[in-house]
């Protein structure tokens, strides 16, 4: 076949498209997340999340966009000849669940001797808070800064477990909002969730004992 050629250069029939793909959160470069086209092309990207498929016809593609961590981004991208098409992406990472309890700090409204509060939120069920009587008696999780919360896990001791608590959440550790409460409480791990709140201090109100006292072996704090 004849070249197509005008005024002695050949006339482009492909054109390019390039991009930087971007973490959403953070800005960063998302190195080695794989850009797929309609059709079949693909491209990584680079250590700079910069990514080029070169030589593509005329025309619209459907653009993927994959990297483990993060959700799936898919768009489109028109291509003409002798053009290079712009597409940058963000993609939103995938959030893991994170017990925020366990980088806060515990406090509680009474101790017995040898159970800390902090014992509540050390990850271990070997270890646990204990009031120092029954009655109304509270444990409070000062998250360090505002987290989204949307669950809270309770590891009671044996017997000595709320017949009535509520889970409460606060802003400013002063106001609380009851997201969960009962009056008919019973041993073991009781998970409570509810709608995800930015809140910085959660705290588990008890105010009727099965026993003399409240253990608990873990107290959590969950994303999702």
């Amino acid at each position: 076949s004849w070249p197509n050629v005008m005024g002695g250069s050949t006339v482009p029939t492909t054109g390019t498209l390039t991009g930087r793909v971007t973490d959403s959160v953070t800005g960063a470069a998302v190195v080695g997340a794989t850009v797929t086209l309609s059709g079949g092309r693909t491209a990584t990207t680079d250590g700079s999340g910069m990514y080029t498929i070169a030589n593509l016809a005329p025309g619209s593609f459907t653009v993927t966009v994959t990297m483990s961590g993060y959700n799936t981004w898919s768009g489109s991208a028109s291509i003409t000849a002798g053009n290079t098409t712009t597409l940058n992406v963000s993609l939103v990472p995938i959030p893991t669940a994170t017990n925020w309890a366990r980088t806060g700090t515990a406090t509680a409204s009474s101790t017995s001797s040898g159970s800390s509060p902090s014992n509540a939120i050390d990850g271990s069920t070997s270890t646990f808070w204990q009031s120092s009587s029954g009655g109304t008696q509270w444990l409070t999780v000062d998250l360090g800064s505002s987290r989204s919360v949307s669950k809270v896990v309770v590891n009671w001791n044996g017997s000595n477990f709320a017949k009535a608590y509520r889970i409460e959440t606060s802003t400013n550790g002063s106001t609380w909002t009851s997201r969960f409460s009962t009056t008919s409480g019973t041993s073991g791990t009781k998970t409570h969730t509810f709608s995800a709140v930015d809140v910085r201090y959660v705290r588990l109100y008890c105010t009727s004992a099965n026993s003399g006292s409240y253990r608990v072996n873990e107290f959590e704090v969950w994303n999702f």
